[in-house]
Order: C-alpha cells, then sequence, then structure tokens
C-alpha cells in the first residue's frame, strides 16, 4: 500500500466513525426531546421559540428575570427561581440554541440575545418593570438588555 492509499483508508475511517458519532447523536437528541419535554412555555420570538419558566404571581412589584451564564441554562436558577417566586414574578429562560430554546437565527451575541428576551416577555404577556439578574456572562446581556435603543 502506497502513502496515498493509507490516507485514504484512515480518511475512509474517520468520515465513518464521524457519521456513527453523528447518527447516534441525532437519535439520542431525538429520544431525550420525548423523554424530558421542557418544563415550561415556548413562545416565538420571530421564527424560532424560546423557553421561558415562569413562576410566582405577579404582586405590583418588577418581574424578576434571571440571565444564566455561558452555555447554561434555566435550570441552573431552579433553587433561586423558587425561593424568589415566594415574593413575585420571577422568570428565568434559555437563550436561543441552549436548553429547550430552539437554535436562533443571526449572531448570539448581547444584543440579539437582549431583543429575543424582550420579544419572549412580550409574547408571554409579561410586561415591564423589570430587574435583571445576570449570572457571569449573562451580567453583559442583562446590561445590553437595560440600554435604551
Amino acid at each position: 500500500m502506497n502513502a496515498y492509499q493509507v490516507i485514504g483508508v484512515v480518511l475512509a475511517g474517520v468520515l465513518t466513525l464521524a457519521g456513527i458519532g453523528a447518527s447516534w447523536q441525532a437519535i439520542a437528541s431525538h429520544r431525550d426531546r420525548r423523554r424530558f419535554p421542557p418544563p415550561g412555555e415556548l413562545v416565538d420570538v420571530g421564527g424560532h421559540r424560546l423557553h421561558l419558566i415562569v413562576a410566582g404571581e405577579p404582586t405590583g412589584k418588577p418581574t424578576v428575570v434571571l440571565e444564566a451564564g455561558m452555555a447554561s441554562m434555566s435550570a441552573n436558577w431552579v433553587w433561586v427561581q423558587q425561593e424568589l417566586a415566594e415574593q413575585g414574578r420571577v422568570v428565568s429562560y434559555d437563550r436561543a440554541g441552549l436548553g429547550w430554546s430552539d437554535t436562533g437565527h443571526g449572531p448570539r451575541d448581547a444584543a440579539t440575545s437582549a431583543e429575543e428576551l424582550h420579544a419572549a416577555l412580550r409574547a408571554a404577556g409579561i410586561g415591564p418593570p423589570y430587574v435583571l439578574a445576570g449570572h457571569s456572562y449573562g451580567g453583559g446581556h442583562v446590561w445590553r438588555a437595560h440600554v435604551p435603543e
């Protein structure tokens, strides 16, 4: 076997393993979507859906909106949200492409995430005022969300 044939065999093996891995991931993702439905609601934000968990009752106080850190999701806030919900309405959510939310369109930057958050809150019928609480990377999204247009 010459060098080109060896490279061809290795490349074919790598591509075969990648195909098997991709197939397995697709099957497992489909199974997980059935086994673990979203605990909150999915709201349309213009072509894709974001997952929101709304807890507590409106009290006349601002709604607390919890923004997770990088690659985190609403489930990271469950204990905080449960405690705060005793005092009023609290929302945690999954940014596009995370948790139960659909993959979004366009850039995945703080400005886009802030726009999508506002659209999701409007779609869910949750109006201002808000208290925005961001953890780590989510702090940039919270800052961007409060900046006037």
